[in-house]
């Protein structure tokens, strides 16, 4: 596969704003009174498109993954580098509750409880949600991939348009705004998270013109505003963080993620010869998985051992740079042993 350095940029932005959202976790600490929320409120909002860039970035690098490999190959691959690693980390979660944060007793570590735990992916590390629709994907894409070359772009469209209209669409106009148009029939082979397989696939695989850009990018600021607007003034009345508007596999979140993703394809092409730019890349890209599986753990120690007021502006802004500087000298001193290798892929 002829590399595609934009979608390493992609890659790299994505892991740091998954941070920032959770150095800003007192987003979902809603208070109408106090100024921290609006802030958090912006900021939640801003970075929210970080998620689907992920699988959509998954969906440009692995529709044509037969043309490489067969599929033994392909799941040795995904084992390896996603499913040893999610276990491990799972499993040194389940330790840091147990010895720190002491809200797991040591008496309720028996067999059944860990593998409900680990099953539940978020229970011992809450952002390992993302392992679900993860592998959920990884189970879906053979099957996609299987399609004829000629024919996939041509069936993955389809699949994206009708699944946007009545997977996603009309949901969204029914609960939102009450409009009455849900025919109650869905598509299922792009709901869930599926839809930004397709999504990605196709972004990277052909040209927009001008025209399409620009009303992909009003659609990207339609997303935030409503993520932006809507959420603080259904907040605001409701005395609580309103979710309507939230949710990765919601409306306003893929507008995000379309335009995110179309936005870098085409602005990397004016920084492509940039040295310093593709230095960068070449270290960063090598950690952005990493940053997933470790941020989590820095971000609670940081916390921890230096009593950081987790509602200032400052750590919220610019506390994603000390953990993820953490996280790549964690990942760099671990990976020069093979068994760090393997659990920091």
């Amino acid at each position: 596969m002829k590399e595609k350095r934009y979608l390493d940029l992609l890659s790299i932005i994505a892991a740091f704003s998954v941070i920032i959202l959770h150095v800003n976790g007192v987003f979902w600490e809603f208070s109408s009174t106090q100024s921290y929320w609006k802030s958090a409120l912006i900021i939640e909002s801003v970075f929210y498109f970080a998620v689907p860039v992920f699988f959509m970035i998954s969906g440009a690098t692995l529709m044509d993954f037969y043309e490489r490999y067969g599929l033994g190959v392909y799941f040795k691959k995904r084992a390896v580098k996603t499913f040893v690693p999610f276990l491990f980390w799972s499993i040194m979660g389940l330790i840091v509750h147990v010895v720190f944060f002491k809200d797991i007793p040591v008496e309720a570590l028996v067999f059944r409880n860990i593998f409900n735990g680990l099953m539940a992916f978020s229970s011992f590390v809450p952002v390992f949600w993302f392992f679900r629709p993860l592998f959920i994907s990884y189970l879906a894409i053979p099957v996609f991939a299987g399609v004829e070359k000629s024919k996939k772009l041509k069936i993955f469209t389809y699949i994206a348009v009708t699944a946007l209209i009545l997977d996603f669409l009309f949901p969204f106009l029914n609960s939102c705004f009450k409009i009455r148009v849900n025919p109650n029939i869905v598509t299922i082979v792009g709901s869930y998270y599926l839809i930004f397989l397709f999504l990605g696939y196709i972004i990277d695989s052909v040209e927009l013109k001008i025209t399409a850009r620009v009303l992909i990018y009003l659609g990207g600021l339609a997303g935030l505003g409503f993520q932006l607007f809507g959420t603080y003034i259904r907040s605001m009345k409701a005395g609580a963080v309103d979710t309507a508007f939230k949710e990765y596999t919601n409306i306003p979140a893929i507008l995000q993620g379309v335009a995110f993703f179309v936005f870098i394809k085409y602005a990397y092409r004016f920084i492509e010869k940039n040295k310093i730019v593709n230095k960068l890349i070449d270290v960063l890209r090598k950690y952005t998985f990493s940053f997933f599986l470790l941020h989590w753990f820095v971000i609670q120690g940081l916390i921890k051992i230096f009593n950081i007021d987790q509602y200032s502006i400052l750590w919220r802004l610019f506390g994603f740079i000390p953990a993820a500087a953490i996280c790549m000298g964690i990942a760099w001193v671990l990976r020069r042993v093979k068994v760090g290798r393997l659990i920091l892929p």
